[in-house]
Order: C-alpha cells, then structure tokens, then sequence
C-alpha cells in the first residue's frame, strides 16, 4: 500500500550581478526590501544564498541555506517556499489539483478517493506528456509502504507503454531503498544518474528530487541528503 502525495515545481533564474570591494566596504544588493538594503546575496543553487557580514577580518560573504523545499528569492530578500505546479495531497475530497491549476489527473483503478496503490492502480498526468521540466525543477513525494509486495514499486515517473522513463523515483522492496533515476541531455549526448537511499516500512516518509541544471539532490528525511553533478535538459520522456 502507498499513499502519496505529489507536488512538482519550477525554479526560474534571476540575472543579477555582486557588487564590488571599495577598500574596507563591501556593496551590497540595491534591491530595498521593507525600506532597508538587502544584504544578502543569490547563488547559483537556489537554494542557498550568502549573508553580508562582520568581523575581525572585515566584511565577508557567508554562505547560507534555505531549507528543504524552498529557495532564495531576491526580491523577497529570504528564503521562500516553492509553489507546486501540481499538487496532489489525497484529502478523501476526490483525486484533484489542489495547486489552483486545475491540471487533469487520469486515473487507472478505483482509488476511492485516496492513494492506495496494489500494483493494479495508476495515475496519469496527460499534461505533461510532450514538455519537460527545463532545467530545474523539484517533485515531492510523501508515502508509507505496508512491505505486503516484492520486487520494484514506481512511485512517479514519466515512461510510457513500451518504454522506461527518464525521470523515476521508486522503491526497491528488496533492498529497502528508494532509488531515484535522472536522464538529462545536452546536445543529444544522455548523462544518466541513479542515487539509492534507505528507508524504512510502516512509517511515513518524505522524499525530495530536487535538480538545478549542474547536479541531482535526493532528500529522504531523517538522513543526510545525497548531490551528485549532472547537467542537461531534464526531459519528461526519452527521446
């Protein structure tokens, strides 16, 4: 048995550019937030930003992280929380998108309104069928596993009949591990990732794949999360 709850979401880039040192002082960001400068700054990874700060050595630039499921914004001067494009939280108020987008969910087997999956039911999103995430994007889940099946367990992803997806997170009922596969590509040349992560039955369990364009982030909670690099586009399915 799985009961899930789904959210994906999209992180844009902002251009912006650091200021520069003028002796002592260190520029900070001219963007005004409530009235006062901002001082601090965006990085690469939305996910962190740096603080301007002080000390004996003088002004420096301090690396800081937002928490899961939340990213850096500029404008806001904070960390903010992603807003699922689609969003699926299994309430017994029948299957629907609850992110406000009113995206069209396919269901395969009786769910009675909830996310209980045997090996005979399936959801499908028809919207996504021919686009892709881009380059950065995050998806969600939320389950808790009986240990009544064997074998491999799809939680999400994109395949299609005939052929495996580029994108998949899924348990390995034998092993304990949730496995998370990426295929991204860049000028037609495929760069495969798959992360493994233990976790547990009969309890639940969240699980962040979060890509940004230069690497592949698997959370799972209550262990340290696992980064490795990857580049390309993140396709929805194989091409």
């Amino acid at each position: 048995m799985h009961l899930l709850t789904i959210a994906i979401a999209f992180m844009l880039s902002l251009p912006f550019q650091k200021g520069n040192c003028h002796g002592e002082h260190v520029a900070v960001q001219t963007n005004k937030t409530h009235g006062q400068l901002c001082t601090f700054w965006p990085r690469e990874n939305k996910g962190e930003y740096e603080e301007l700060t002080t000390g004996s050595a003088g002004y420096m630039w301090i690396i800081r992280y937002c928490q899961p499921e939340s990213f850096y914004n500029v404008h806001a001067c904070k960390c903010i929380e992603c807003k699922p494009e689609l969003w699926i939280n299994f309430d017994g108020q029948g299957i629907r998108d609850s992110s406000g987008n009113n995206i069209t969910i396919d269901k395969i087997g009786e769910l009675l309104n909830l996310g209980y999956f045997d090996g005979n039911k399936t959801l499908n999103v028809s919207y996504y069928a021919t686009q892709d995430f881009g380059q950065k994007s995050t998806v969600r889940v939320q389950f808790y596993s009986t240990g009544n099946t064997s074998g491999e367990q799809v939680l999400i992803s994109n395949c299609i009949e005939g052929q495996a997806g580029s994108v998949e997170i899924a348990l390995d009922k034998q092993s304990k591990e949730i496995i998370f596969k990426i295929e991204a590509k860049t000028d037609n040349v495929s760069n495969f990732v798959e992360i493994r992560q233990p976790y547990k039955e009969m309890t639940w369990t969240n699980v962040i794949m979060r890509y940004n364009g230069t690497a592949l982030t698997a959370h799972v909670d209550g262990i340290p999360d696992v980064t490795v690099e990857l580049t390309g586009i993140f396709f929805l399915n194989k091409h």
